[in-house]
């Protein structure tokens, strides 16, 4: 009976291990993309947040996508006061990808280059 206790509690480590790994390996893959981006850019713009559509689930979970904000931050700069500066120091591509992302949503941004 012990052993059969001691199999489960091992099989359940490594099952919480396996899937630990998955997902910190996801979401280091998503920053490194971030970085990468961030590196490799020369342009570097400012984005201002002018209108915000309705699904607003939607506007933070791709906001998430192109940032590594958590919800909270995320949140906060979608429901501030319009127009808000929404990030400094962003790069023209990654900028422009958001963009395209946001304006599916009904959400207008100004990308400010400099």
């Amino acid at each position: 009976m012990t052993i059969l206790i001691l199999l489960l509690l091992f099989c359940t480590f490594l099952i919480t291990t396996l899937l630990g790994e998955f997902f910190l390996t996801k979401e280091k893959n998503k920053n490194e993309h971030i970085q990468k981006l961030y590196s490799d850019a020369q342009e570097k713009c400012v984005i201002k947040l002018v209108s915000v559509g309705p699904d607003k689930i939607k506007i933070i979970k791709a906001l998430r996508e192109c940032t590594d904000w958590d919800i909270t931050i995320t949140k906060n700069k979608v429901e501030a006061p319009l127009p808000a500066v929404l990030i400094v120091d962003m790069p023209i591509a990654l900028a422009e990808e958001l963009r395209t992302k946001l304006e599916k949503l009904a959400t207008i941004i100004e990308i400010h280059k400099y």
